[in-house]
């Protein structure tokens, strides 16, 4: 477990290949719905997420830009691909229907539980999911239980089945997960809002669904 206040993410030891030199600064098509294989954008998907603010989430979109050079199809960024915790991506519901989920707007706070690492299977072979896990609180849990009750009431298809691990992706990585923990400063909790957003094919959060609804 590592310390209170700290997050941390995967700091790659990897050589960056032939994508070395990409920053946030100029991203191509690290954060867009785009399918490298075929050149087309990707379907895009509704997700109920704990959104963090950009002022908030500051050391975790450097953190990204560190892993610029290593990534793939993701890569957290302030405009194009949003800090968040995935609650349910879902299909089969009309935005109109979700925006009457009871919880939308409600806040919680954002824990760490240490590094995130998730190698990709099947379509994803080949590829790691790097980032920050967080603490699935009972609040969190219980947002979580409410959002799949929701959905299963509506007749929604869920994305995000169980086992529900809440992280926060920094990037997609295209290489082995050769890595090594690097520590973030960050406040202990991070405050957030739970909100309604489009989520791309790797599972960004492209921007909320609509701008009725404030941020955190």
């Amino acid at each position: 477990m590592p310390p209170r206040g700290r997050f941390f993410w995967a700091g790659a030891q990897a050589s960056p290949g032939p994508r070395a030199g990409r920053s946030l600064g100029r991203p191509p098509v690290l954060c867009e719905p785009y399918d490298r294989r075929t050149g087309r954008r990707g379907v895009t998907h509704l997700n109920f997420a704990l959104l963090l603010a950009r002022r908030d989430a500051a050391a975790l979109y450097a953190a990204a830009e560190g892993l610029g050079p290593m990534a793939d199809a993701y890569c957290l960024h302030p405009t194009r691909a949003l800090a968040h915790v995935t609650l349910a991506q879902f299909d089969g519901l009309a935005k109109e229907a979700a925006q009457a989920a009871p919880f939308l707007g409600a806040r919680a706070r954002v824990e760490s539980a240490g590094p995130y690492l998730w190698p990709g299977r099947g379509r994803h072979t080949g590829f790691t999911w790097a980032g920050v896990e967080v603490a699935a609180t009972q609040e969190l849990r219980a947002l979580r239980e409410g959002a799949v009750a929701f959905l299963a009431a509506h007749g929604a298809e869920l994305l995000t089945p169980d086992p529900w691990v809440p992280h926060i992706t920094l990037a997609r990585l295209a290489a082995p997960p050769w890595v090594s923990p690097v520590p973030v400063a960050l406040p202990a909790h991070l405050p957030a809002v739970v909100a309604l957003g489009r989520s791309g094919p790797e599972g960004q959060f492209l921007g909320r669904a609509t701008r009725a609804m404030r941020g955190p």
